[in-house]
């Protein structure tokens, strides 16, 4: 294969896919061989880790949404950036592994920052981006507020600040009665985690959703520092599969690690999940509603809904984005 057939090679989806699945390989390997060490110096590297100062081009004001986008093609994120920068003009950054990516968010105006996981282990990029989560809100200049979101099933009604009265760090519940003890995953997650009576521990809480967290900015610092400390309660092969994000957010939440306040499923974030059916209606404004009366600012995991996916991904999905008035 010439250098220029493995170049296009490694930038194809399928080459994406085999260098993910190889790396889990390896870290695999790496977690068995060194399981009480692998993951406190991984953690302790993201601790002390220095990033370089971020000075953002685009967007106004002092709020900034930040989302981790990396092994993502820009086809997965555009109802992402489409829709934000249709309702708000607040600042936005991506962090990426994709310079290309980087290009196609340039146009939509959200700023990126480049992110590599490194050499050696690394725990599952939902857990961690924490990692990078924390470096970045160190590195940026002139925010005070930021909504730490998932890219590729999030997108935006109005301004992901306009329902958000004050800095306190905050969560959001993701469905009235799904407890760990309900729902099918997280209960898989909290269970092969901590053990078969972990569900007990979390009684009839509902799950708050660690794909969306809003808060100050140094209140942030201090949630994404914790995470990375209860991490540690966690073997090191347990942190190469997906789960501790949710479970780690929850112990935050829930046992009052920190000052923070727990928001309703029915307000400013919406997540269309089974037991949420019937409640987001869409009105003659094209939005969609809960019967409360509320209207959503994020929608997260959108395209878990048929109506939804139609509408943010069909034909006249561009056109859409672009008519909405701000």
């Amino acid at each position: 294969m010439s250098s220029s057939s493995a170049a296009r090679f490694a930038r194809s989806s399928f080459g994406q896919r085999l260098r993910r699945r190889s790396r889990r390989v390896v870290d695999r390997a790496r977690a068995l061989l060194r399981p009480q060490t692998a993951y406190p110096r991984w953690r302790d590297r993201q601790l002390a880790a220095e990033w370089p100062a971020i000075d953002l081009r685009f967007g106004e004001g002092t709020d900034i949404v930040i989302g981790v986008a990396t092994g993502y093609a820009y086809g997965l994120i555009e109802p992402f950036a489409a829709t934000l920068r249709t309702v708000s003009r607040c600042r936005a950054l991506m962090i990426v592994d994709d310079p290309g990516l980087a290009a196609r968010l340039a146009a939509d105006e959200i700023d990126t920052v480049m992110w590599s996981r490194g050499r050696g282990f690394a725990p599952h990029v939902n857990f961690g981006r924490i990692g990078a989560l924390l470096g970045v809100l160190r590195a940026l200049r002139g925010v005070s507020r930021a909504f730490l979101v998932d890219t590729r099933d999030v997108v935006f009604q109005s301004d992901p600040f306009s329902q958000i009265g004050d800095d306190r760090l905050r969560f959001f519940t993701e469905a009235k009665g799904q407890t760990f003890a309900r729902d099918q995953t997280n209960r898989h997650w909290l269970v092969n985690a901590m053990g078969p009576t972990a569900p007990e521990l979390f009684g009839d809480f509902d799950i708050v959703c660690a794909g969306t967290v809003v808060g100050g900015v140094e209140a942030l610092i201090e949630y994404c520092r914790l995470k990375l400390f209860l991490g540690g309660m966690f073997g090191a092969t347990r942190h190469l599969d997906s789960g501790l994000d949710q479970l780690t957010t929850n112990i935050v939440a829930r046992f009052g690690m920190l000052p923070s306040e727990i928001v309703p499923f029915d307000g400013p974030v919406a997540t269309p999940c089974y037991l949420n059916d019937g409640a987001l209606l869409q009105g003659p404004d094209n939005a969609f509603h809960f019967r409360n009366g509320v209207t959503p600012s994020i929608i997260h995991q959108w395209d878990r809904s048929g109506p939804m996916w139609h509408w943010y991904t069909g034909d006249a999905a561009d056109r859409r984005y672009r008519d909405r008035v701000l």
